[in-house]
């Protein structure tokens, strides 16, 4: 559990996961207010890996466990991995809760098998899920976002403004003049 955890000015490179949160041990108070900003995913993911994400958040643990996350904002980082999503949310039991998810002002590029946000056989409760001004480039399934195995949106769920365009990238993953995303 915890809570008001922010992961900011981060550069996760060659790993399976950049972020991962775990919701089936956590206490009764869950996770709550937190936030990833202004981050960088490079060469995230391996192909030996079976679940891997740049944020990955994972709902499995014991069936007896509830577990809660409220208020997880996810804006301002860019992606340019190898993983299977840029957001992933996987495993939630039919206990699990998520409420007040915000992921927005991101650029995901070159996802290489699920969209850039996956959504994926969730059994959970996900409500209030904000997808907004994002920009995803060269990623699988047509830069869209992916519902697998029976996952289905969520109960009040927004997504707009989304551009599917090449956001234009130097080596350094900073925006070239002439970005869309400027």
């Amino acid at each position: 559990s915890g809570e008001n955890v922010i992961i900011e000015r981060n550069h996760f490179r060659n790993y399976s996961f950049g972020v991962m949160i775990k919701l089936g041990n956590v206490s009764q108070k869950g996770i709550r207010n937190t936030t990833i900003r202004n981050n960088l995913f490079e060469n995230i993911g391996t192909d030996k890996v079976q679940f891997n994400a740049d944020i990955f958040v994972n709902g499995a643990g014991r069936p007896e466990t509830h577990g809660k996350i409220t208020k997880l904002d996810i804006f301002n980082n860019t992606h340019s991995s190898k993983s299977l999503a840029g957001l992933m949310i996987i495993g939630l039991k039919r206990v699990d809760t998520l409420v007040g998810l915000k992921y927005i002002n991101n650029i995901v590029t070159n996802i290489r098998s699920h969209g850039y946000v996956t959504l994926d056989g969730n059994a959970g409760h996900i409500d209030s899920f904000v997808i907004r001004n994002n920009m995803s480039f060269n990623n699988a399934r047509g830069n869209e976002i992916s519902y697998e195995n029976g996952a289905a949106p969520p109960a009040h769920y927004t997504h707009f403004n989304s551009i599917k365009k090449d956001p234009k990238l130097n080596k350094d993953f900073r925006l070239n003049a002439g970005s869309p995303a400027i």
